[in-house]
């Protein structure tokens, strides 16, 4: 089985305390927030590893929560000449078709990349 590689990751991202009227889902993130958003791309080893394991090791939702991701980051995984999208809310997250759980590791990861 041929090993997934992750090249270069793009990571766009605006305030996960940013409250909005309405949930924005990931098409309408980058038109919706437009000047708010911060931008960045990775392409160290050991922070492309670290966001690997954050979201190999999350937890599908279970009935409770919301199917819907009010998205305040929006990060592309460039693997073998295709891009993984990974829509990231303060709840929810969108990856490979199915929510998962948003962990405290993870916005805390995000908000460390912009600071």
């Amino acid at each position: 089985m041929e090993e997934i590689t992750i090249n270069k990751v793009f990571v766009q991202y605006t305030d996960f305390g940013i409250l909005t009227p309405i949930n924005v889902n990931c098409e309408q993130f980058e038109d919706f927030f437009k000047s708010n958003i911060k931008s960045q791309e990775i392409s160290n080893k050991d922070t492309i590893r670290k966001i690997k394991l954050l979201f190999d090791n999350i937890e599908p939702i279970d009935s409770n929560y919301s199917k819907t991701v009010d998205t305040r980051a929006r990060i592309e995984l460039y693997k073998n000449g295709k891009i993984e999208i990974i829509c990231v809310g303060r709840l929810t997250i969108f990856k490979n078709g199915s929510f998962y759980k948003t962990t405290e590791e993870i916005k805390t990861f995000i908000n460390q990349l912009f600071e």
